[in-house]
């Protein structure tokens, strides 16, 4: 083809120099033959490729494909512009126009069909954002309907009267750590009013948090407060459990989607047998759960809390560990962790005298005609005196 175009002078030349070439014919007769037959092969070639390209096209791109096609409608223009300059191949010429109008026909609805692709990609984007949103609303829904209770905010409360540097002794203690290292089921701290059982609880509970924050165990905590009492405080308890354990998991769990769709129906609120019969259904989708609960004797009646406890002693699940909170010399609570392991809690002297420290530091402006032997000589007195108080 480039052998016919450079001497076809209406091809390569200027419009005067054109206009004489056109007076003589610039093959001879033995070329003429010779380029026919060369074209007639050129056809044969060319259909072929569109028939295998064809096929090839369909598994390409849209990209690609528009490339593909532009390729082809470029050759069968230039084959259709030889044949009818060279006169004889009338044929040829309308074969290779007629694939050129072909592929242009295509082009086009190729460029149709990219413009509707890409708005279908826009949709199906936002179709994909608005059923996030619809799923996460049904998310929060269901977990606030489960659960009122402010657990995160009563958790901050607590943590806020924490001291940095306390409470390690519990963390460290041979006991705690066998616990949790070898998923002990229960474990019991009992301790008087004051010694700080809801501020170890805080740091309990931050510390298996950082703990398992790379595994998919779950920890689910509760506080209970005489100063906030709940009208029924075992509803509360399961729901608030409940409503945590679910907030883990990546979707709603089956058995709670029923639980909540019947409620719907029904307009009701979960029975307590609901609650838990469910929330034993979801650990057995987890590895471990561990459960904690502080100031269990706040708990407004003896009954609820022996209810409480029955009912958690008998899940029967490995998943499943407890710890519990408490003042001593509780009956109901002293039966069912007879057998459980137990750490009593008392003023710690090494958190007492970094209490005291922080104190004077704090007040150090008020202070600065005590050297700092005396200070230490305070700090030494109270953390004597306390006697675990």
């Amino acid at each position: 083809m480039t052998a016919l175009s450079m001497k076809l002078p209406g091809l390569t030349e200027g419009k005067m120099n054109a206009l004489g070439g056109r007076l003589k014919w610039p093959f001879t007769e033995k070329e003429i033959i010779k380029s026919l037959e060369r074209l007639r092969k050129c056809a044969a070639t060319f259909q072929f490729a569109l028939t295998v390209e064809g096929c090839n096209v369909l598994k390409q791109t849209l990209d690609t494909a528009t490339k593909g096609l532009q390729v082809q409608l470029d050759t069968s223009t230039k084959v259709a512009e030889l044949a009818q300059s060279i006169g004889t191949m009338s044929g040829i010429a309308k074969e290779a126009l007629k694939m050129s109008i072909q592929v242009k026909e295509i082009l086009a609805f190729a460029n149709e069909m990219e413009e509707i692709s890409n708005d279908v990609r826009h949709l199906t984007d936002d179709v994909k954002v608005l059923s996030t949103r619809a799923q996460n609303r049904h998310r929060i829904e269901v977990l606030d309907w489960l659960s009122s209770n402010k657990y995160s905010e009563r958790h901050r409360e607590v943590c806020g009267k924490r001291v940095q540097g306390t409470g390690n002794w519990l963390l460290e203690c041979g006991t705690f750590q066998a616990w949790i290292d070898q998923c002990q089921p229960a474990l019991c701290c009992t301790g008087n009013p004051g010694v700080g059982k809801s501020v170890l609880t805080s740091l309990v509970i931050d510390h298996l948090k950082e703990t398992f924050r790379s595994s998919q165990d779950v920890i689910a905590y509760y506080y209970f407060d005489h100063q906030r009492q709940d009208r029924k405080p075992q509803e509360a308890l399961y729901g608030s459990l409940l409503r945590q354990v679910v907030s883990r998991q990546p979707a709603i769990p089956q058995a709670v989607q029923n639980l909540y769709e019947t409620a719907q129906q029904d307009h009701t609120q979960a029975l307590l047998s609901d609650l838990v019969s469910t929330f034993v259904a979801t650990l057995s989708d987890l590895n471990r759960c561990v459960i904690v609960i502080d100031a269990l004797d706040e708990c407004p009646d003896r009954s609820q809390r022996q209810a409480i406890l029955r009912t958690l002693f008998n899940i029967k699940s490995s998943a499943l560990q407890i710890f519990v909170t408490c003042r001593p010399h509780l009956p109901e609570i002293d039966h069912h962790f007879a057998k459980a392991t137990q750490i009593a809690i008392a003023a710690n002297e090494g958190d007492i005298k970094v209490y005291c420290r922080l104190v004077l530091e704090k007040h150090e402006a008020g202070l600065d005609h005590i050297d700092e032997e005396l200070k230490e000589q305070v700090v030494e007195t109270i953390a004597n005196q306390a006697r675990g108080m």
